[in-house]
């Protein structure tokens, strides 16, 4: 499980995976699994495509 939560951390920080269902197919990890790791993690996120809305972005680095 460890090696499928530092898949996804490191996905998310280099942009490989912005949205859940990538991750999904990526880590084998839940929906569940990856949205509370990514709200755990405020320097994180990533698009939940079935809610269609970012979880923790912010306006930093916005114009």
């Amino acid at each position: 499980m460890e090696k499928q939560y530092k898949a996804l951390q490191e996905g998310l920080e280099k942009m490989k995976l912005v949205t859940v269902s990538a991750a999904i197919k990526e880590t084998q990890l839940s929906r569940e699994e990856i949205i509370n790791f990514v709200k755990a993690h405020e320097k994180l996120r990533i698009f939940d495509d079935l809610q269609h809305h970012w979880i923790n972005e912010n306006v930093d680095g916005h114009c």
